[in-house]
């Protein structure tokens, strides 16, 4: 399967894609969790049903997702960072992210987010804080 052939999640329903499509799991923090509210908001939880009636292959490591794709097992995976499936890149011409779907993406930073509170008590000690960060 090309990165292009998927432009919207409905072509995630397709019967050619039964058996073919691996995720993160949702059961557990991470993106997997993160996937499955984002497509229920975007598409309605009868078509989560449908998506599960693929028979997802699910994983809590991304790295096992990212070798199963490489060697063709799944046709794609949801979920994965580039860096888990970076070391694969050079597997074959077609393995890589697709572009986003026609109804949109959730973005999401991972744990690598640094908040700082407006009017905080000790604004100095924020910027020497967030300068040594």
């Amino acid at each position: 399967m090309k990165a292009d052939e998927v432009r919207s999640f409905d072509d995630l329903l397709d019967e050619r894609l039964k058996d073919r499509i691996g995720m993160l799991d949702p059961r557990t923090a991470g993106s997997g969790a993160s996937t499955c509210p984002n497509l229920r908001e975007i598409k309605g939880e009868e078509y989560l049903k449908r998506l599960v009636g693929q028979k997802l292959a699910l994983s809590r490591d991304q790295r096992v997702l990212a070798e199963i794709l490489a060697k063709g097992k799944l046709a794609l995976v949801l979920g994965l960072t580039y860096y888990s499936y970076a070391p694969f890149i050079k597997s074959g011409p077609s393995f890589g992210a697709a572009a986003g779907a026609k109804e949109g993406v959730y973005v999401s930073g991972g744990s690598g987010h640094l908040v700082v509170l407006k009017n905080a008590p000790h604004a100095n000690a924020t910027k020497v804080f967030v300068n040594w960060f």
